[in-house]
């Protein structure tokens, strides 16, 4: 009861006070009319006041914030103190008004001792007037500078303004309405900015541009840099430097600040003077400012003459960055290194080239100094006369396995003894032993001598092919290892033996010599010759001709004692017949009919030679020369194809057969007549052995060659039986073919194996047994030929294919004996 009378007394006092506030209070009411006149560039407000009051009113305005907020943070527009009368008031609000947005704004009144507020009334803004931007200072700036904007229609409030510099926007750090100030901002990108401010949705742009000013340069440090390090900018206003250009390479700052830049370059920068470039912001800049880009540099080394073992002393600059030093590419020990010393062992051998040294990943640097191996020498040799062929022991300094002597080779090698073996090939007289490892090398002064060798005496003085001869020579090595020959008109025999000074040697049986040949003795490089030593007393007998039949193929072809020859040139056939009384070979005959063609093989009938040949083509073309009517016909192919070949001719009849099949050629009716085919289980007939005697044709062909051994097929073919006889093995090699003359019921046969020597044997045709006979002279290969005309034996050979040939005779009186 007592609660609810006091409640009734508080409500009327309030009451009585209400009623007597116009009477007794000393500040007007105020009132914020509800006709806000909302236009695009800012917002007309209206108000009044009324009443009476004591104070003096000191200002009169507006204030608006943006409905839904607290009224906290609320923008001002005052008007001053009031002339006296004026009760009404208005004010255009030109700034901080956002496009779209509802703002609450109510007038207000200031007197002396209160601040009085009208009612709210609300708007929607369409924004106020652009800001304007009167100018800005100072007109250079760096990064981190403050920068103060002039001009009007700013906010007050630093978030409300928005400040671009190019791309780059920020916001101030002080505000009114006609001053900005800004930190130029680091992300800044331009070296000249176009400067605009954004206010409350609206903005303008400067008609001139911020200019970033040049940073300045106090020092570089340190001035000569090296690839792979770093070094450092000092000065001001470098925040503006993104990087560093050296030719077409861009080096990032590291570290960066208003008064330091820190760079670091790349190994495989390039050295020298550099001028000073810098990326400042998008422009390049160059100030006239030097650095350079260095090397580590050796300036000396000492000793400059070195063995296994030396101490190298290094001196220079940067020596602290070097790794894997090397004289060329031997490498070398580290013992200490600083910045400006090295000390190094060396550790192996060496040669002589500069001191180099690993650089990081830049390569070498080369000191351009050379450091020389201490090369081997020789003080003493012995024994101080020696021979080709035998050991020396050589006594010197520094010697070791690797060192190249320039005479004969080196063994059980120690660092003061060496034993070395001389070649052959050295020559008589003194030598000295220059060494040499790599490139470097060390001359000789010590001498030792190699006497020359001399024939003595020899024996028998008269000689034949096949005799021994013995020799005595001073100055022989002890063993004989190396190249060396006993020779007879320079045609080496074999040496058989040897005792002491004392040769043995076979005079060669297949080397032409002539009637008086000369002595010879060689051992490596020295020789002694004893012209005319001799007297030849065997029977062959070189013919003083030599028969340019050269670069072609020869046919040989006997008929009825005489022999005739086709020599197969590049654009003719020449047929020859020989004169045995000029011991000469005349043209009968030259033709054409041969030029596209390879002639297979010969054989005669009376008075008619023939010719089997085939064409490029394969085309069988065959023809016989008439010595009587001295003219060329054709006669029938050969019926079938030819694999391998063979032909005889005896009494009137002609063969010609392959490994598989056999024909007699039928004179009369120009056609070729089936006989038996050779019995052979060979597979085929190559550089056959041919001959034929009384009815018989004789057949002798190589199938194998094994270490050397031959082995071979010899048959007898019965020109009235029809029949072949196997008679086993060929009297002798039958390799390279053979050549036969047939007399007095006697093959002299002519043969030459695989890589042995040729044969020359009498097989008497009775009894199908050989004897050996003389060989001739000159040491023939595989072009060879003998015939027999008045009473003399005569062998043709040429040494290769572009040879002409050779003639030797002998009489067959003496070939029996």
């Amino acid at each position: 009861m007592v609660m609810r009378v006091l409640l009734y007394f508080l409500v009327f006092v309030l009451f009585m006070y209400a009623c007597n506030d116009k009477e007794e209070r000393d500040f007007p009411s105020i009132q914020t009319h509800a006709n806000v006149i909302v236009e695009e560039d800012g917002v007309t407000a209206f108000g009044s006041f009324e009443g009476g009051w004591s104070s003096t009113i000191t200002d009169i305005g507006f204030v608006y914030y943006l409905s839904g907020t607290s009224g906290t943070d609320y923008e001002i527009v005052s008007l001053g103190a009031v002339e006296a009368g004026v009760s009404d008031f208005n004010a255009k609000i030109v700034r901080n008004l956002l496009i779209g947005a509802e703002y609450t704004i109510k007038a207000y009144l200031t007197t002396s001792k209160y601040t009085v507020y009208g009612e709210e009334q609300h708007f929607i803004s369409k924004g106020g007037k652009a800001p304007i931007i009167a100018g800005f200072s100072p007109d250079n700036v760096w990064i981190g500078d403050t920068l103060t904007i002039t001009g009007r229609y700013f906010s007050d409030k630093n978030d409300d303004n928005h400040i671009s510099f190019g791309e780059e926007v920020t916001q101030p750090i002080v505000s009114n309405d006609s001053i900005l100030k800004v930190v130029v901002p680091n992300t800044i990108k331009t070296v000249k900015s176009d400067v605009r401010i954004t206010v409350a949705g609206k903005s303008s742009s400067f008609s001139e541009k911020l200019i970033m000013a040049p940073p300045v340069i106090d020092e570089i440090l340190p001035e000569n840099v090296l690839p792979g390090e770093s070094f450092r900018l000092k000065g001001h206003g470098l925040l503006s430097i993104k990087s560093l250009i050296i030719g077409q390479q861009n080096f990032p700052v590291v570290t960066q600040s208003d008064t330091s830049l820190l760079f670091t370059l790349t190994y495989d920068i390039s050295t020298g003077s550099k001028n000073l470039k810098l990326m400042m912001l998008d422009e390049l800049l160059e100030p006239e400012k030097q650095y350079n880009i260095v090397l580590p540099q050796i300036t000396s080394v000492q000793p400059q003459i070195a063995w296994i073992d030396s101490v190298l002393t290094v001196k220079g600059k940067y020596l602290d960055r070097l790794t894997n030093f090397q004289i060329g590419r031997n490498g070398l020990q580290e013992i200490m290194k600083t910045d400006s010393l090295v000390t190094l062992r060396v550790t192996g051998l060496f040669n002589s080239e500069t001191l180099n040294a690993k650089f990081r990943y830049n390569g070498d640097v080369d000191s351009g100094l050379k450091i020389t191996f201490n090369m081997p020498v020789i003080t003493s040799i012995s024994p101080a006369i020696t021979h080709a062929g035998e050991t020396i022991e050589l006594t010197g300094e520094r010697f070791f396995y690797g060192m190249a002597p320039n005479i004969g080779t080196l063994t059980d090698v120690s660092e003061n003894k060496a034993t070395l073996t001389l070649p052959w090939m050295i020559p008589a007289g003194k030598h000295t032993i220059d060494l040499s490892y790599m490139f470097d090398f060390s001359a000789g002064t010590v001498e030792f001598t190699i006497p020359p060798i001399k024939i003595i005496d020899y024996w028998p003085k008269e000689i034949k092919r096949g005799d021994t001869v013995n020799v005595i020579v001073e100055n022989l090595p002890e063993n004989l290892a190396g190249y060396y020959a006993v020779a007879f008109d320079r045609r080496p025999g074999d040496v058989i033996a040897k005792n002491g000074k004392e040769l043995q040697c076979v005079v060669p049986y297949d080397a032409e010599i002539g009637n008086n040949p000369s002595l010879l003795v060689h051992i490596g490089l020295q020789e002694d010759i004893i012209e005319n030593a001799f007297v030849l007393t065997e029977k062959w007998k070189k013919v003083d001709k030599n028969f340019a039949m050269e670069g072609g193929a020869c046919h040989f072809i006997e008929m009825d004692g005489a022999q005739y020859i086709l020599f197969q040139d590049q654009h003719f056939s020449s047929l020859k017949k020989f004169d045995s009384s000029s011991e000469e070979w005349f043209q009968i005959s030259r033709t054409d009919l041969f030029n596209e063609s390879y002639i297979v093989t010969t054989f005669s009938i009376d008075n008619d030679l023939y010719f089997v040949s085939y064409n490029s083509t394969g085309l069988n073309l065959n023809y016989k020369y008439s010595t009587s009517s001295k003219d060329w016909s054709r006669i029938a192919d050969f019926p079938v194809e030819m694999n391998g070949y063979f032909s005889f001719s005896n009494q009137g009849r002609g063969f010609v057969g392959t490994i598989d099949s056999f024909f007699e050629y039928d004179k009369v009716n120009d056609r070729w007549i089936p006989r038996q085919t050779l019995p052979t289980t060979h597979y085929e007939v190559v550089n056959p052995l041919i001959f034929s005697y009384n009815g018989n044709g004789y057949l002798g062909f190589k199938k194998s060659v094994v270490d050397k051994i031959e082995y071979n097929e010899f048959w007898r073919y019965n020109m009235d039986t029809d029949d072949w006889n196997d008679l086993g093995g060929a009297p002798l090699n039958v390799y390279s073919g053979g050549s036969v003359i047939t007399k007095d019921n006697i093959a002299y046969i002519l043969g030459k194996g695989y890589d042995v020597p040729g044969e020359f044997k009498a097989y008497d045709l009775s009894t199908n047994t050989a004897r050996n006979l003389i060989l001739p002279p000159s040491q023939w290969g595989q072009y060879y030929h003998i015939f027999y005309e008045n009473g003399y034996v005569y062998f043709m050979m040429r040494s290769d294919y572009y040879s002409g040939w050779q003639l030797f005779k002998i009489a067959i009186s003496d070939l029996n004996k």
